[in-house]
């Protein structure tokens, strides 16, 4: 069994169409994660930085879809 490739996005979406392409050109062991890092801090799990260290700085893309991110610390550059 190959390595497990996790997909994710903002919300799940744009990592969802992704997965679907990875799927079609023969990847078996991949899995979008539903609801992407925004549904993953808002339930309160934890996320790590480049070098492993936890962090509450979450990249969330634009004003607009920030909303979506209730939890952790709003970065948009």
């Amino acid at each position: 069994m190959g390595m497990k490739i996790i997909v994710y996005c903002s919300i799940g979406y744009r990592s969802e169409k992704i997965t679907e392409k990875l799927i079609k050109t023969g990847y078996t062991n991949v899995i979008n994660m539903v609801g992407g890092i925004f549904e993953w801090k808002n339930l309160g799990y934890s996320v790590v930085d480049n070098i492993g260290k936890e962090t509450e700085k979450v990249h969330a893309y634009s004003k607009t879809w920030g909303i979506w991110l209730n939890r952790g610390e709003k970065i948009y550059n």
